[in-house]
């Protein structure tokens, strides 16, 4: 991974958190023993979650924390840049190691500082779901779609586990640990093509969405690693045509455009995975 970034604690520390009031302080749906429960038939509401919703309620501003490589950030960016919310990058002067030990929950990146909360989010399947959650875009009023879209949330980790364990990247060549010639072939032959046949059947009907939507935080955040993959080999579509348009369809939108440009607030990132 890359070295973390150079600034003074005192700096980061300032740029990390806004307050130190507690998350209670932040809005957010009622508490589950107050809701009624959504039926398992359900069907999407009139304001559906979707990434061309009104949240239902103001929500606090938030910092996403991550590297200038794609790895982990992409995926959390993606999310974050399709939400609604008002959002932003680290600042020019955050200083990973003065969070890592103290601040970060897991010692690592991407972070999540929500303003008004006295400690960051760990971990970018959370990250994702918090941004998701906040931003009415989980899917969560049908519950079919917020299914779907934690299943992609996974699906996304499976993948990423399986280019770690097998590609080159950036920082790791081939030949490295688990990254070998038996298994960078094995990766392209047979794992890709089965992952990829699975998400093919799961796309609705003839269409080329996942969801009722199509942009739920799952299939924003599943985009983050597949354009990481097709980066390296854009064959995983050749037996996968609705996949292949589901991509497309959120690959021309604006807002992927923006943070694949650079022009989000995340700025610039580099790929992270690459070919021998």
């Amino acid at each position: 991974m890359p070295s973390s970034l150079a600034a003074s604690p005192a700096a980061s520390a300032a740029a990390a958190v806004a307050s130190k009031r507690s998350f209670a302080a932040i809005k957010r749906p009622a508490a589950a023993s107050t809701r009624r429960p959504r039926s398992a038939t359900a069907t999407a509401s009139a304001t559906p979650s979707s990434t061309d919703a009104t949240p239902a309620m103001a929500q606090p501003a938030i910092t996403l924390c991550y590297f200038e490589v794609y790895a982990k950030g992409l995926q959390c960016a993606m999310v974050a840049a399709h939400s609604g919310l008002e959002w932003r990058a680290k600042s020019a002067d955050f200083n990973f190691k003065a969070v890592k030990d103290t601040a970060a929950p897991f010692g690592q990146m991407p972070l999540l500082y929500i303003d008004g909360a006295d400690s960051p989010i760990g971990q970018s399947t959370a990250i994702a779901s918090t941004i998701g959650r906040m931003s009415n875009t989980d899917g969560a009023d049908d519950i079919k779609d917020f299914a779907m879209s934690s299943m992609l949330m996974a699906e996304a980790e499976d993948l990423y586990a399986a280019m770690v364990k097998a590609s080159p990247t950036a920082f790791v060549a081939l030949g490295t640990g688990t990254k070998t010639a038996e298994n960078h072939a094995l990766l392209w032959a047979e794992v890709m093509p089965h992952h990829m046949g699975c998400l093919e059947k799961l796309l609705v009907g003839d269409t080329d969405k996942f969801t009722t939507t199509g942009l739920v935080s799952g299939e924003l955040f599943l985009f983050g690693i597949i354009y990481q993959i097709v980066l390296c080999s854009d064959a995983i579509f050749d037996d996968a045509p609705k996949l292949k348009a589901w991509y497309n369809r959120i690959l021309s939108h604006a807002k992927t455009q923006d943070v694949l440009a650079g022009t989000s607030p995340m700025g610039k990132m580099g790929q992270y995975f690459i070919n021998p």
